[in-house]
């Protein structure tokens, strides 16, 4: 019951942590996820959490557990297997963790190896524990893009479509 009530009190003290973030980061980030999709179909959408919602902090399980377990309920939520090709990946950042997830859909797990994405999660967690949230994240925005584009480009005359909103949103 301590440990609950301590991942409890530090999640409530990081609450507004999402708000406090560098002025400009939201509209430079959704710039690097337009600049991202420019070159493959595949759908990149970002969120940004300052602290996991109380329900998530009484469970009785590990904490990267539940940040699991949360990145993949707002892949669900947010519809992001629902793309046309089944090729959409959200990336999730839990600030009062420092963690970052990443969750996809059906036809990047099929083509892309999870050794190639935990390299890229790892040099992401780094920036995270740094609190270079920004740099980690333009960064990684630039590898994935080289990444995606060997394995879904964009074939020449289809236009694409932009399933999900490119701003990452704040929670």
């Amino acid at each position: 019951m301590e440990i609950r009530l301590l991942r409890w009190i530090r999640h409530r003290w990081f609450d507004d942590a999402a708000l406090r973030l560098p002025h400009g980061i939201v509209e430079r980030l959704a710039e690097g996820i337009r600049h991202c999709e420019q070159g493959h179909s595949a759908q990149v959408s970002l969120h940004i959490e300052s602290s996991l919602p109380t329900s998530y902090m009484w469970r009785k399980q590990e904490m990267s557990a539940l940040v699991e377990m949360r990145a993949k309920d707002l892949f669900a939520a947010k519809g992001i297997w629902d793309t046309e090709e089944n090729n959409g990946l959200l990336i999730y950042l839990c600030l009062a963790e420092r963690s970052v997830e990443f969750v996809f859909d059906r036809a990047v797990q099929r083509v892309i190896a999870a050794a190639e994405w935990e390299s890229m999660l790892s040099r992401m967690a780094q920036h995270v524990q740094s609190s270079e949230i920004e740099v980690g994240m333009l960064k990684l925005l630039d590898e994935m893009s080289t990444l995606l584009a060997e394995h879904f480009p964009v074939t020449q005359g289809r236009t694409l479509t932009n399933e999900i909103s490119d701003t990452p949103t704040l929670q």
